[in-house]
This record gives C-alpha cells, structure tokens and sequence, in this order.
C-alpha cells in the first residue's frame, strides 16, 4: 500500500470513528447503566483511538514522517478536548446530561493519543 493510500485511510478511519463518537453522544444515552470508571474509560479510549488517527493522519507517521499539520499535535489535541467541552454542554439540549468527569476521561484519551505518537517516534525514528 502506498502512502497516500495509507494517509487516506487514516482520515477516513479518523472520520468515521468521530461519526461514532458524535452519533453516541447525542443518541440515545447506551452509558446510563455504566459504572462511573467504566464510562470514564470508554471516553478515555474512545478519544484516544480517534485522535491518534488523526495525529498519524496529519501529523507524523512512521514510513512519512511529518505530515500536512507537523508540529501542530498540541493544538489539534486542544481542539479535541475543545470539542469535548462543547459536546457536553450541546448534550444538554438533547436532554443529556453535561458532565465534567466525561471532559476529563476526553482529555486523558488525549493525553494518551500525544503519548502513542510520541513512542511512535522514539519506536520508529533512528
């Protein structure tokens, strides 16, 4: 598989795993019979998940290296925990719940994804 290829497939994966994200946050609440640490992980990998998508998407990758968006992984990272916070405020309109635990396992996931692309590099990088 070539790279375009490959960078294709990590946006395309990226966006479609924010579908999801964005169809379970505003549908019908699956988390309601969750334990506060097993929603709290679910956010957490979710975020994570999708993020690192994107940081290998834009950002760097191994086989590529830099990327379209090089050096931009803590303000993409930002804009994600950004989004975060305006999803939980907009889950109040849907008769959802806003919570600031959810904020915080969003932001862990985000952690966590700048955490992956970094041992990526050091992993990867002569």
């Amino acid at each position: 598989m070539n790279g375009r290829a490959i960078d294709t497939l990590l946006w395309a994966a990226g966006a479609l795993l924010l579908s999801a994200l964005l169809f379970f946050s505003f549908g019908p609440d699956a988390t309601a019979t969750l334990t506060w640490a097993t929603d709290g992980m679910l956010h957490a990998a979710g975020y994570a998940v999708v993020l690192t998508l994107f940081l290998l998407a834009g950002v760097w990758r191994p086989g590529r290296g830099p990327g379209p968006l090089a050096g931009k992984h803590f303000v993409i990272a930002g804009a994600a925990v950004a989004l975060s916070i305006v999803i939980e405020l907009l889950q109040l309109v849907f008769a959802r719940s806003a919570q600031v635990s959810d904020v915080l396992a969003n932001a862990v996931g985000a952690l966590v994804a700048l955490a992956a692309l970094e041992v990526l590099r050091f992993v990867t990088e002569p």
